[in-house]
């Protein structure tokens, strides 16, 4: 009997960081519609986001594309995943930024409806300020918010504290 060597599934995305609930990962190719149905358009959660509304499909596709990490980069926006289910709760992740006129990364995350009020946030804000200090080596963290979201402060690994979305 010839048996055919099974083939090789796809190459798993990069794992950036864990936390005891959540995976921040590489994004692929088949989280564009399930971040454009749970996320990138929905209005209610992209209200403050971005342009300031939902997306198409289309849109969240090109947007995706360009702006999400699909490798092997550590920094970028990348897809939030409830850990144990795989579920796409979310995106996340420490991105350049350049509003003090230096090379900093900014802290920032989008978090589904289903997922709000769950502590999420806090979660993730923690995991990638610890991520950003410990693992970057970073001096510094910045966290830029609409100012009509809700804020609340973190406290940083050198005691400044940072805003970040809840």
């Amino acid at each position: 009997m010839d048996e055919e060597p099974a083939s090789v599934s796809q190459k798993q995305p990069l794992v950036i960081l864990t936390t005891p609930r959540l995976i921040l990962r590489a994004a692929t190719e088949p989280d564009i519609p399930v971040m454009w149905e749970r996320v990138l358009g929905d209005s209610e959660v992209m209200r403050y986001v971005f342009q300031g509304g939902p997306m198409t499909a289309e849109r969240a596709k090109q947007v995706m594309r360009k702006f999400f990490t699909f490798g092997d980069r550590l920094t970028g926006i990348a897809v939030l995943a409830d850990r144990p289910t795989g579920d796409i709760i979310g995106f996340a992740g420490l991105f350049p930024c350049e509003a003090l006129a230096a090379h900093d990364l900014e802290i920032g995350f989008v978090l589904s409806r289903n997922v709000w009020g769950k502590g999420i946030a806090t979660e993730i804000g923690n995991a990638q300020l610890a991520f950003g200090f410990e693992q970057l080596n970073c001096q510094r963290l910045l966290g830029l918010a609409d100012p009509r979201t809700v804020l609340r402060f973190m406290r940083s690994k050198s005691s400044d504290y940072i805003m970040s979305r809840t």
